[in-house]
């Protein structure tokens, strides 16, 4: 089958969509698919093509804002070269790759939102009102929608009545923990994988390490709060216990994974929280916050690794429950967590229920 996977996000930008789109993409690829993934990144200046086992077609950006942003270069080969695959996939509800694709004609077309159930700023809650309209003629033309979890699912289905989402959740490498078994956790360690956006809220964990003195928090991630996080980590004399490491190859992160005593995710939006499952994969214990997309994956939680944060309690409720979480000691990795292997084959099978059925629409 040929497969086109259209996303905004795509490695090495650090995020969630990206990882998704890039594992889901290379494990197709592994059963023998002919896949290739359109993108685009605002550091090239002409399109690109990477051969390998997914084949990655990149354009040149015009605007430098990140909300909904689109290649000219990339829509004007959806538009010419769409219907040359057998499938087409677009990802995130947040950027421009679901309209993208639609408005060049691409049918069969599956939509993945990743949705979050808010804007994240003010100028994308302005655009999401025109732009929720032709999301709603997409979802009518869509041969399927698929949501990374059940509350996604309910939050697609409450926007757009004629959805009818299809589950899949996101996952984790199989054996991507277990071939580095032998690293030791740290105590005291604590990590946080994110991009530093406003709504991450990566500065609470950080204000947190000022009354849990025997621990040290290492971030993972790039963005546009890295200075302000900077300024915060030096206003709160924290240098010596928390470091700004930026983005790191996938054998560091899970070397970090599993050195780590407890993993922070305090985002006040997310779609399904893929650093939350790779941390229980890893046997770390979790402090979320208290969201629909991180109730959800305490199913995948078998030893009681998982708390969740309300953050109406505050600084001193996150502080409290941090630090139970370190003084918990381990647990084991989860071994109910979804592969990625697992989350290709649900697609394969509703790719080829597609195609096997020309494509026809899915509504409620």
């Amino acid at each position: 089958m040929k497969i086109a996977i259209v996303s905004t996000d795509y490695p090495p930008l650090l995020g969630g969509v990206g990882a998704h789109v890039a594992a889901v993409a290379g494990a197709l690829a592994s059963m023998g698919h002919d896949v290739e993934v359109l993108t685009q990144a605002s550091w090239v200046d002409r399109p690109t093509v990477e051969e390998g086992a997914v084949t990655v077609r990149r354009w040149p950006v015009v605007s430098p804002a990140s909300y909904l942003q689109l290649s000219p270069g990339l829509w004007r080969f959806l538009r010419r070269a769409g219907r040359r695959y057998d499938v087409v996939h677009a990802h995130s509800y947040h950027s421009a790759a679901p309209a993208a694709a639609y408005l060049a004609g691409c049918r069969p077309l599956i939509v993945t939102p990743h949705m979050h159930p808010a804007s994240s700023t003010r100028l994308a809650s302005l655009l999401n009102r025109p732009y929720s309209q032709l999301f709603a003629r997409i979802v009518r033309a869509a041969s399927a929608i698929t949501a990374d979890s059940s509350s996604e699912a309910e939050l697609v289905r409450s926007r757009f009545p004629d959805a009818e989402p299809v589950v899949i959740p996101s996952g984790v490498a199989r054996g991507r923990f277990s071939a580095q078994s032998s690293i030791e956790r740290q105590a005291g360690l604590v990590l946080v994988v994110s991009r530093l956006v406003s709504y991450k809220r990566v500065d609470l964990a950080i204000e947190a390490m000022q009354y849990l003195p025997d621990a040290q928090l290492v971030v993972v991630g790039e963005g546009p709060e890295r200075s302000n996080l900077s300024n915060l980590i030096a206003c709160l004399g924290l240098d010596a216990r928390v470091e700004l490491i930026g983005p790191v190859p996938d054998d560091k992160l899970t070397e970090l994974y599993l050195r780590s005593s407890l993993v922070v995710s305090v985002s006040r939006l997310e779609a399904f929280g893929l650093v939350v499952i790779e941390a229980l994969a890893a046997g770390a214990r979790v402090v979320a916050s208290d969201i629909p997309a991180h109730r959800d994956l305490k199913q995948f939680d078998v030893y009681g690794a998982m708390s969740l944060f309300d953050v109406a309690d505050g600084i001193q409720g996150l502080v409290d429950v941090m630090g139970q979480a370190l003084r918990a000691g381990g647990v084991e990795g989860s071994p109910i967590v979804p592969t990625w292997e697992s989350v290709a084959s649900r697609y394969q099978a509703l790719y080829g229920e597609i195609v096997g059925g020309a494509g026809s629409p899915r509504f409620s």
